[in-house]
């Protein structure tokens, strides 16, 4: 078990990584388009804190999702009810990297509680 556990562990990681590096490439990507032919100081106040949408956002489910799969998007759309979909909604919001980050670092934290518990089951018993 503890041979795989480093693979499962980078596993539970890995969609917290794509979702950032997605993040990152939309941030680079725009951010580049518009520094094209500007001086210094326009380039400068693009990262300043009154550009709101210009700044650094995380992508939520539902933009991955209609971005990279809209027709997968319409057709789920169209097969549930209205009442159904609108229980989805609010989901769809959220946002990737701090979801799926979250998601890791719980279960990061039960594998380091397993492992305590263990140490101190190992020491508990070498005292007898």
């Amino acid at each position: 078990m503890k041979e795989g556990l480093g693979l499962i562990l980078f596993l539970v990681a890995l969609p917290a990584l794509i979702a950032l590096g997605h993040d990152i490439y939309l941030f680079y990507l725009v951010n580049e388009k518009l520094a094209n032919g500007m001086d210094f100081a326009a380039l400068s106040a693009l990262y300043a804190e009154d550009t709101p949408g210009r700044g650094f956002n995380f992508a939520s489910f539902g933009f991955l999702w209609t971005h990279y799969a809209p027709d997968h998007f319409r057709e789920f759309q169209s097969s549930l009810e209205q009442a159904d979909w609108d229980a989805i909604r609010p989901y769809l919001r959220w946002e990737a990297f701090p979801t799926f980050g979250i998601f890791a670092a719980v279960i990061y934290a039960l594998v380091a509680l397993k492992s305590l518990f263990d140490r101190m089951k190992i020491k508990k018993i070498r005292n007898y």
